[in-house]
């Protein structure tokens, strides 16, 4: 089973299959500071501990909509709301 979000968005957003990241959209990378390659490839636990949000939610079990605290890889904090999109492909 396959989890992907198909479409354009305005939003920062990413693409996971099996809990791993395989997109990266350019609002994200903006809004994290990361680059792409430091991003694809990575566990969404992996992520969460990034963005230090581990200890606030468990990103892999998002199930529609969070607020949430985020910092940005200069150590920028950022509250936004996290969205989840389940789509079987």
């Amino acid at each position: 089973m396959e989890y992907t979000l198909k479409g354009e968005t305005l939003k920062p957003s990413l693409h996971c299959k099996s809990g791993v990241i395989t997109e990266a959209d350019i609002e994200f990378i903006n809004l994290t500071g990361y680059s792409k390659e430091e991003i694809v490839g990575k566990s969404l636990i992996e992520l969460s501990s990034m963005l230090r949000i581990d200890s606030q939610i468990e990103v892999q079990n998002i199930k529609g909509n969070r607020k949430a605290y985020i910092f940005t890889k200069a150590f920028e904090l950022r509250c936004d709301n996290i969205f989840c999109i389940y789509r079987k492909l």
